[in-house]
């Protein structure tokens, strides 16, 4: 199952952010190895994809308080990316949730991210105050 949303739409529930800098001449196409021939990945309108540095948020009431583990994020069109900055998608964006080790993980594909805000701030990593 593939979903189709927006951006707008899921911007106050998925945030990311990467620890360090990378320029958008850096993200290289997203590639998968079948049977040793290695194929470009394209989303579903055919666009190709790159690998980003960023990272998934977990956020609470809209605030990051640590990393998501098992979502990964694919983007069509490419932008500079600042370490500690916040991004969130824009444009049309497909999720696939599926199965890896017993739980659940989703793949994201975004036609690109946008900076949101000054950076991540105070971030609570280890569940104390």
């Amino acid at each position: 199952m593939r979903i189709l949303t927006s951006g707008e739409l899921v911007k106050d529930q998925l945030q990311f952010s990467s620890l360090f800098a990378q320029s958008a001449s850096a993200q290289l196409v997203k590639e998968v190895d079948r049977g040793g021939k290695k194929e470009i990945k394209t989303a579903p309108d055919g666009r190709v994809l790159y690998s980003t540095a960023l990272k998934a948020l977990r956020l609470v009431d809209g605030v990051p308080v640590g990393e998501e583990r098992g979502v990964s994020l694919a983007v069509i069109d490419t932008i500079d990316i600042a370490a500690g900055k916040l991004y969130r998608l824009k444009g049309s964006v497909w999720i696939t949730p599926y199965e890896r080790d017993g739980r659940v993980a989703l793949s994201i594909i975004a036609e690109t991210v946008e900076p949101v805000g000054s950076g991540i701030g105070k971030v609570n990593f280890g569940g104390g105050q």
